[in-house]
């Protein structure tokens, strides 16, 4: 029966599509891109279609009982996010792509600054490509996520798209290098969203380029784990693709499990949706000072630490979307984060036809959202979002300093030396 229904909520998803006049390249279609993919390998594997091997010793869940909710549970809460789609969205008026000159004057020193971190970049992570240095990663990482939003405003006011590839491809460079592909991911989904809503590319070159991407990340995952013969390269170019699914799947039965043998102790109501996403922005100092672990007010991890730990849930770091659902409150969870989540996404669409900045909120949602809400914790999608805004708005009071401090020598300048003309 759960085949059926699992078939029953694709068709589904596709009529509304159509009959909405949804295109694939939008919030509603990656949604449904990345819920068939990160069930794909696990479908295939729970199956025996594959063999999964995970070198934790920790294979996926074969429980014929366990894997009919699990495809279940992913039915409904398609059948669930379509129909709200079905419901309240509303097409696009076209899509505004022209740039006004107060925007245009901020393309120059951005060009620069995104220059400058590309450098900067590829400098720290070529010199520590063979070494872990925590102080060093935390750097890069906070490096790439202002470059992230940066990037996603720049890319809308640059009239020359060559300098916007430039900068894209130096940073793929500097991915390559110290790894972290999920910012170059984020960045990938935002320029090929904002390529297609002007024109640049259509569906069929973009399925092209998806597909040359999805090499590219698998030959980095490849090479960054030490494969560089070709033989080896050639025979395991594919497994990032697949273990990426199954990683992300693993969680997902494993809460299957737990809510079906009643092995949950209780539900974090949501918190994980609302509080973790804002704990992340306070500083350690502050937890070091009151002489608390930040780690103890985080819902989801203290959730995990009370249900057997991350190694049980999630051994290999991915965070399937229906597990979080379910530490919510089970199938109320599934049914309710369905449906947030869908009204959220049908909102945001509004955006991608408004003024500059309300694309600009648009791409960042899809960068993070879109890509990681299946595969990620929502907190960390929250944080790519919300940090993306604050690097736009940081820049903007930036530059309105430094300009009104320029503008200040100028006058002043300028004062004396009418001062001196005048005498």
């Amino acid at each position: 029966m759960e085949n059926v229904v699992l078939l029953l909520s694709i068709i589904f998803f596709y009529y509304v599509m159509r009959k909405k006049k949804i295109p694939i390249v939008s919030l509603y279609g990656i949604f449904g891109l990345q819920w068939f993919y990160y069930l794909l390998f696990p479908f295939l594997s729970v199956n025996n279609f594959i063999p999964a091997p995970f070198p934790t010793g920790t294979p996926l869940n074969h429980d014929v009982r366990v894997v009919s909710y699990f495809l279940l549970f992913n039915a409904i809460f398609m059948l669930i996010f379509s129909f709200i789609f079905l419901v309240i969205f509303k097409p696009n008026d076209t899509i505004k792509k022209e740039v006004s000159a107060k925007d245009e004057k901020y393309k120059t020193a951005l060009f620069f600054i995104l220059l400058l971190l590309d450098i900067f970049l590829i400098y720290i992570g070529y010199k520590y490509r063979y070494s872990y240095v925590a102080v060093v990663h935390t750097i890069h990482a906070n490096l790439r996520n202002i470059f992230v939003g940066l990037f996603a405003f720049y890319m809308m006011i640059e009239t020359r798209r060559l300098k916007i590839y430039f900068l894209y491809f130096l940073f793929i460079v500097a991915t390559f290098f110290l790894g972290s592909r999920i910012f170059l991911a984020i960045i990938t989904a935002i320029l090929f969203v904002y390529l297609f809503d002007v024109g640049v590319i259509d569906l069929k070159k973009g399925v092209a380029l998806l597909l040359v991407a999805i090499t590219a990340f698998s030959l980095i995952g490849v090479v960054r784990v030490g494969f560089y013969s070709i033989e080896k390269i050639s025979y395991y170019l594919w497994h990032p693709l697949i273990l990426e699914s199954l990683y992300s799947g693993y969680s997902g039965l494993a809460l299957t499990e737990m809510w079906l043998d009643g092995k949950i102790k209780y539900y974090n109501y949501f918190g994980s949706y609302y509080i973790d996403p804002l704990m992340i922005f306070v500083p350690q100092m502050v937890f070091i000072g009151a002489g608390i672990p930040k780690a103890s007010y985080n819902v989801l991890g203290k959730w995990e630490e009370d249900h057997g730990g991350r190694d049980k849930i999630s051994p290999k770091g991915s965070y399937y979307y229906l597990a979080e659902a379910i530490e919510a409150a089970g199938f109320w969870g599934i049914i309710l984060v369905s449906t947030g989540f869908a009204v959220i996404c049908a909102k945001m669409e509004k955006l991608r036809a408004g003024n500059i900045f309300n694309r600009f909120i648009y791409y960042s949602f899809f960068g993070a959202f879109g890509f990681g809400f299946v595969k990620a914790q929502f907190s960390w999608c929250a944080r790519y979002f919300i940090q993306n805004i604050f690097t736009l708005a940081l820049f903007f009071l930036m530059y309105k300093v430094f300009y009104d401090v320029a503008k200040n020598v100028r006058d002043q300048s300028n004062g004396k030396i009418s001062g001196q003309t005048i005498v």
